[in-house]
């Protein structure tokens, strides 16, 4: 029976303060993948990051990213959940200072951006916008959900978008049960990869959202790893 692990990155893999994954915990990475079992980096950070974090192992994670709108092994897209780009141009057009997430680029806007402007580099992303992140207060949205808000940064991804809906669609990719699944996270936006599968971890240290969730509490990351 196929294995598969979803680890949450920062708080998790990535201790808070740290800007590189330990060699220890990378080695620990490549020997769970060499065994056969698949391993998924969850993140709401841009494949772009997450591929320079994790250069050596790039080819052996799954990299499931943006809160869960995109997921790319061996650098294909394997899923995704794109927010309307219409939805997105409005979020934008009412924050002076923004960025929006496409597959493999991202665009920075500003007060000196005007309007016609961001529409034009918009358009350069096609139908491919996936999350947008506001230096403003949150906006209310039929279509995208609100997947991070604080210290005055707001971020929306697709209303059905999130880390447990990937994390499902990863495992119906690769043939394997949710209920056989493990996941490790810390933060809010874990708590639906939680709940996704059929085993669950958090971190010792996670989020106050998380004190409730049934799972089991792991206090040093590597000590987790080196048992799977």
């Amino acid at each position: 029976m196929k294995k598969i692990l979803f680890c949450d990155l920062d708080g998790t893999l990535l201790p808070r303060g740290k800007k590189s994954i330990s060699k220890d915990v990378l080695a620990e990475i490549k020997r769970i993948t060499a065994k056969g079992a698949l391993f998924a980096v969850t993140s709401g950070r841009s494949y772009d990051e997450l591929k320079a974090l994790f250069s050596s192992l790039s080819q052996d994670v799954i990299f499931i990213c943006l809160d869960g709108a995109l997921a790319i092994y061996r650098d294909c897209v394997i899923y995704k959940n794109r927010l309307c780009k219409i939805e997105a141009g409005r979020l934008i057009s009412l924050s002076p200072r923004a960025t929006v997430f496409g597959r493999t680029k991202t665009l920075n806007f500003d007060e000196n951006t005007n309007s016609v402007l961001r529409t034009q580099m918009l358009n350069t992303l096609g139908s491919e916008v996936f999350k947008v992140a506001t230096l403003d207060s949150p906006k209310k949205s039929e279509i995208a959900r609100i997947c991070y808000n604080r210290d005055g940064i707001c971020e929306y991804v697709n209303h059905s978008a999130d880390k447990g809906a990937a994390a499902k669609a990863v495992c119906n990719k690769f043939c394997i049960n949710p209920e056989n699944a493990i996941a490790l996270g810390d933060g809010e936006n874990d708590i639906a990869l939680l709940s996704a599968v059929g085993t669950a971890y958090k971190m010792a240290d996670c989020h106050e959202s998380l004190h409730d969730i049934p799972a089991k509490t792991v206090e040093d990351v590597l000590e987790f790893l080196k048992k799977i």
